[in-house]
């Protein structure tokens, strides 16, 4: 979903462009310790949280254009628990991570829906103009990677 919102500032009009997409991050170790999640960084990219930890960069999504300190992201836990939360209301203008791991044999799940809305001056809870739900798990023990 992709959301243009356009605003006034003493004659000129600024755009703010802001996309997010729902996502299945789903990650497998034979052993160890395994992540999946999400992360919104301050840089103004979404990154897919790898079974190592590391990251994957999502091209296009979380900030399009303007300036990350503009949002605020907000997130409601469908199911399961998270094992890193950023909070439930947030602004974007710092790193945020949400994630599970898992690191007995099984796996474990959660589902996340994030909301991306620009309070334009205004107290957190204006209009949601970005929403999409994340689904993720981390398994061990399924014959997944490293």
């Amino acid at each position: 979903m992709l959301l243009r919102m356009n605003h006034e500032s003493e004659g000129a009009v600024a755009t703010n462009v802001v996309s997010l997409s729902n996502h299945i991050v789903s990650n497998s170790r034979p052993n160890g310790i395994c992540f999946a999640g999400v992360k919104f960084d301050a840089d103004g990219i979404l990154y897919l949280i790898n079974q190592d930890l590391s990251y994957s960069a999502v091209v296009g999504e979380w900030l399009v254009n303007g300036t990350n300190s503009t949002f605020y992201l907000s997130r409601t836990v469908n199911s399961g628990t998270l094992t890193a939360d950023g909070g439930t209301i947030q602004q974007l203008n710092g790193d945020q991570e949400y994630y599970v791991s898992q690191s007995i044999l099984g796996s474990n799940p959660a589902s996340v829906t994030f909301s991306i809305y620009d309070n334009n001056g205004e107290t957190p809870g204006g209009i949601f103009p970005v929403t999409a739900t994340i689904n993720m798990t981390a398994t061990i023990g399924s014959g997944g990677g490293p």
